[in-house]
């Protein structure tokens, strides 16, 4: 029972295709074929009401991939009804053969569909068979031949998808091995390195005796453990094959008593933040702030604030009181790299000389981003 619930409990596929010119390309030739069959053919007995039913068919082919189960009932069910219903007259029941485009019905039926979607539209597809051999007059032979084929169709369908599950797997376990090496060399290269900076410091303060000095000093080792820090978090995330999404904690902890010293205020209405719009907002302020510590001259203060305004756009301003000029300077890559993140989320950024003096990064990014 357990085994048969798992089964029953399988979701639809979440890789199906958008509707895309084929589908109405496929649509338009079997709207066609209806019509020149229905003019050609003289042995109809309700030329007009079949096709009627064909043309229908044919319209819902496009969404087969998106709601399967809808469109299996669209193709069957009035096709079963106008059988039945000639059936009932003592007609035998006309079939046309340009509705065999619909085939691609049971396919899609297995291909994207649940465990659950699947027995719902295999039992109208199995209906509408037994039905169509029928109110025909035909015998066992037709029965089979028809069943036959819905049923290799729809074992394509299903065979498509267990192809499709087995290389997405492969390809996931092939991420999995590639941030599992990336991990590795960043442990291996970065940490190593960011440890031999951070002891060289330390040996550097032993040995210096000017005040400047020793607070350069002591910022480098700072910095340079927050950084081996950040990198061993990253490298042990993605070992574990989840993703960093820092967020208002982690900009509260840019907060430092400096110098320069770094003052961070979120507004009380910022929160909730989507993730993807907390980790942009993060590594903007992480990113501007460590530019303000390089570059800005003479700078005693740099304040970080997050809020919304009348709009509702996430709003985060990094200002320093430096003098002097573009804190990243044409060489770096800081200030193109944040505005191509906040443009990523559908937002914008602003850096520049602030009117009263310092520099300042302004990013906007609306809810909810892109």
């Amino acid at each position: 029972m357990r085994a048969l619930d798992r089964l029953l409990d399988r979701p639809a596929a979440v890789d199906a295709p958008p509707r895309a010119r084929r589908d109405w390309v496929l649509t338009g030739v079997g709207v066609a074929a209806v019509g020149v069959e229905v003019l050609l053919r003289g042995d109809l007995q309700w030329p007009l009401v079949m096709a009627a039913v064909a043309v229908v068919a044919m319209v819902a082919l496009p969404w087969r991939r998106s709601h399967p189960v809808t469109v299996v009932a669209v193709v069957t069910v009035p096709g079963t009804l106008v059988g039945l219903a000639q059936w009932g007259r003592g007609l035998e029941a006309d079939a046309l053969a340009s509705a065999a485009i619909a085939i691609v019905v049971p396919y899609a039926l297995f291909r994207w569909s649940s465990a659950r979607q699947c027995l719902i539209g295999g039992a109208l597809l199995t209906v509408g068979v037994a039905v169509s051999v029928i109110s025909q007059r035909g015998g066992l032979a037709d029965a089979i031949g028809g069943a036959t084929v819905v049923t290799l169709v729809a074992v394509l369908g299903e065979l498509a998808r267990q192809r499709a599950a087995a290389r997405s797997r492969d390809l996931e376990q092939a991420r999995l091995l590639e941030r599992e090496r990336i991990a590795r060399d960043l442990h291996d290269t970065v940490a190593h390195h960011l440890s031999a900076v951070a002891v060289r410091a330390q040996v550097g303060q032993l040995q210096s005796t000017e005040p400047a000095a020793l607070e350069a000093l002591r910022q480098t080792e700072s910095e340079a453990r927050r950084a081996l820090d950040e990198i061993r978090t990253m490298t042990r995330l993605l070992r574990t094959g989840l993703s960093p999404s820092p967020g208002l904690e982690e900009l509260a902890a840019l907060a430092d008593a400096g110098p320069p010293r770094v003052t961070v205020t979120v507004a009380r209405d910022a929160a909730p933040l989507p993730p993807a719009v907390a980790a942009g907002l993060f590594r903007v302020a992480q990113e501007a702030v460590a530019n303000a510590r390089r570059h800005a001259v003479g700078a005693s203060q740099i304040t970080v604030e997050l809020g919304r305004d009348v709009a509702h756009t996430h709003v985060l301003r990094v200002h320093d009181d430096g003098v002097g000029g573009d804190p990243d300077p044409p060489a770096g890559l800081g200030v193109p790299g944040m505005a191509e993140r906040v443009a990523h989320l559908g937002g914008r950024l602003e850096a520049g000389p602030d009117p009263d003096g310092g520099w300042t990064v302004t990013a906007r990014i609306p809810d909810g981003g892109r």
